[in-house]
Formats: structure tokens, C-alpha cells, sequence
């Protein structure tokens, strides 16, 4: 008999999620958001998980959108100094006729 009871512990411990270290209130708000999956701590804690390394991502590229937004204005300010004049404009528009003519 007492072997088996050691092999159920065994078991117990490989097969269960601990949270008796957790701060209190995160104890309370994690069972609380375990009882939208049954009080399935190991569903939970994936849901969590996945959760996490979306935000990951999602701000990644929010990063990313940022950098390139910067470079795109830094790209757009270059072009408005490099703008041919009026004079300039013409004469290519000018061209452009004359080779769409040919």
C-alpha cells in the first residue's frame, strides 16, 4: 500500500501546476481566470502563454512599423529637397511628349 501511494505522489507532483508561490492577488485574478476554463489551471496557464508571446510579436512590429515610419518621413523630407523646379518640370514633361510622339 505504501507503494502505491509513493507512485500516486510521484505522479501528482510530475502531473500538477503549482501556484502556492504566487503573490496573492496574482493567485486570486490566475483562479479567477481559470474558472473560464473549468478551473483547468494547465489551460489557463497555456491560454496565458499564448497570450504573452502574441503580445511579443504584436509589439515587435509595432516597433518595426515605428522605425519605418521614420525612415519613410526621413526618405519623403530627402525627395522634397531634391524636387526639380518648375522650370525643370516643364521640360521634362516636354520630353516626355516628344519621345511619346516618336
Amino acid at each position: 500500500m505504501t507503494e502505491e501511494l509513493e507512485q500516486l505522489r510521484k505522479k501528482l507532483r510530475e502531473n500538477s501546476l503549482g501556484i502556492s508561490r504566487l503573490d496573492k492577488e496574482t493567485k486570486l485574478k490566475f483562479m479567477e481566470m481559470a474558472t473560464h476554463f473549468c478551473d483547468d489551471y494547465g489551460q489557463t496557464l497555456q491560454w496565458c502563454l499564448v497570450q504573452a508571446i502574441e503580445y511579443q510579436e504584436a509589439k515587435k512590429l509595432f516597433f518595426k512599423i515605428y522605425e519605418l515610419e521614420g525612415r519613410m518621413n526621413d526618405i519623403e523630407a530627402n525627395l522634397s529637397k531634391l524636387s526639380p523646379k518648375e522650370e525643370i518640370k516643364e521640360e521634362i514633361k516636354k520630353q516626355v511628349k516628344t519621345l511619346g510622339s516618336k
